[in-house]
């Protein structure tokens, strides 16, 4: 069965609205599978073609699967207000709460601008310049020198062996050969 074009039908076509050539509906067929093929896109994860544009004109980088598991593994509910967000990140960071809750839980130092943690009043560098006053040179022995050390070893706990005549440096009461050596002569 043939089919022939009526005067009927050529009344209802009209140009296409991106390349002018008659069609009936909003666009003609080719400028319809031209959309469709630039609107597809590949998973990231899975490597399937899929729809990739949003209507608001975002592209996707995931199929709803891929984009299904990649939310249960890394978005969570934030503790505090109950909003999502990213908790696991691809280069391996881990946050335990939303932006917006962590710039809320940090504080200004009372002294300059910077940020002070975990509700502290003063920074690191305006807690450690007025802690400086209060430290002293721990009593050493008239006749050792010693080299000099920095207020950031002793802030650290880093400070000299307690025996008399070594000249080293420790974290514990006595550097490691001290320490050997007082086992030894037990």
């Amino acid at each position: 069965m043939e089919m022939f074009e009526t005067e009927d039908s050529l009344t209802d076509l009209h140009p296409c609205q991106y390349c002018e050539r008659p069609c009936k509906g909003k666009q003609c067929r080719e400028c319809h599978f031209d959309m469709l093929a630039y609107k597809q896109g590949q998973c990231c994860d899975c490597n399937k073609v899929f729809t990739a544009i949003r209507k608001d004109g975002s592209i996707k980088k995931r199929c709803n699967e891929c984009q299904y598991s990649y939310n249960l593994k890394h978005i969570s509910i934030c503790p505090s207000c109950g909003l999502t967000y990213h908790a696991y990140l691809s280069d391996g960071r881990i946050f335990d709460k939303c932006y917006k809750c962590y710039q809320s839980s940090i504080t200004k130092c009372q002294n300059c601008d910077k940020f002070a943690f975990n509700g502290y009043a003063l920074c690191k560098q305006c807690y450690q310049e007025t802690k400086k006053s209060d430290w002293e040179e721990p009593t050493i022995h008239p006749h050792v020198k010693r080299k000099k050390y920095q207020f950031d070893d002793i802030i650290s706990g880093i400070l000299p062996c307690k025996k008399l005549d070594c000249l080293n440096f420790t974290n514990s009461t006595f550097c490691k050969e001290c320490h050997n050596e007082y086992k030894i002569a037990k």
